[in-house]
């Protein structure tokens, strides 16, 4: 039959659709749409580089929970609607996400850092060392 494949049953219908259905113009569109969230939230940082709990609280935290979120989302789907298939989409999207939950938690812990030393740094200059706890 060429390259039309008749398919005899359910079965048949559920190993064949996640082995031949690839949707890599999807995967590219989505890589670019990603470089460009990247590339603008980088601007952000940038512009706002001296403000460290606002760096912290509305940039790289919502991002490390829709990274975390979009983590759990990729596996739901590869377990209920391709029955624990992993496609080179789904290991794509898998690494992706995992590469972006590991920067934002980084960047995160590390701005956090700057915000408590940038506090106790100001703190000391308006008010004097901190006594002494015995």
């Amino acid at each position: 039959m060429g390259s039309i494949r008749v398919l005899d049953s359910v079965e048949d219908t559920r190993d064949t659709v996640p082995n031949t259905v690839q949707n890599i113009p999807l995967l590219v569109i989505a890589g670019i749409c990603c470089v460009c969230g990247a590339l603008g939230l980088f601007w952000l940082s940038w512009e706002n580089q001296s403000n460290y709990i606002w760096l912290a609280e509305q940039i790289l935290l919502p991002t490390l929970l829709n990274a975390v979120v979009s983590f759990f989302t990729v596996l739901i789907a590869i377990y209920v609607t391709s029955n624990g298939y992993w496609s080179i989409t789904a290991i794509i999207t898998v690494i992706i996400t995992i590469f972006a939950i590991v920067v934002t938690t980084t960047l995160y812990c590390i701005h956090k850092a700057l915000a408590i030393s940038t506090w106790k740094e100001h703190s000391i200059l308006n008010h004097g060392p901190l006594p002494d706890s015995q």
